[in-house]
């Protein structure tokens, strides 16, 4: 999303301005270009590692604060070519209703089609639900975003005012 936002910015900045050209001699003056170096790239890059980041941890705290945690069959395993496998599981939730979510990714799944293991869901977010081994504590995933966002912030300064 703000690298698609950082497009325009992009063509703006590298571009001269048009009262540099010299159209007898076909010289392209570079005194009106302004290039901020590497600012470009890292506030993309960093855009999406603050995104992920951000996004595991707010899952993560969800469920920690307040997951509920249930008896889940485990329905179906999907084995990705790389050996990475999901598990989809069924569970009944807290109002009644019958759900099913995938859960994983295990380099040796806790369980085999048919048994039975515990997930820990979101009752306000019910696609968010994992296995109590594999909720984040958030001791990656907030000083990552908390970095991230602080780089992106002087990226962005950089590129809207200048070094």
């Amino acid at each position: 999303m703000v690298a698609l936002l950082l497009v325009p910015l992009v063509l703006r900045v590298w571009q001269p301005e048009m009262s540099q050209l010299n159209l007898k001699s076909c010289t392209v003056s570079t005194v009106g270009v302004q290039m901020y170096g590497p600012a470009i790239p890292v506030a993309m890059v960093t855009s999406l590692v603050f995104w992920f980041s951000a996004g595991v941890f707010r899952r993560g705290r969800a469920l920690r604060k307040r997951g509920i945690r249930t008896a889940a069959k485990c329905v179906n395993r999907e084995r990705g070519s790389n050996g990475i496998n999901f598990l989809v599981m069924r569970f009944t939730a807290e109002d009644g209703r019958s759900l099913q979510a995938k859960v994983g990714p295990f380099r040796s799944p806790p369980a085999l089609v048919g048994g039975v293991i515990d997930v820990v869901y979101d009752p306000k977010d019910l696609s968010n639900v994992e296995t109590p081994g594999q909720m984040t504590s958030g001791r990656v995933a907030l000083p990552t975003a908390i970095v991230s966002g602080l780089v992106l912030a002087l990226s962005l300064l950089f590129l809207f005012f200048g070094a």
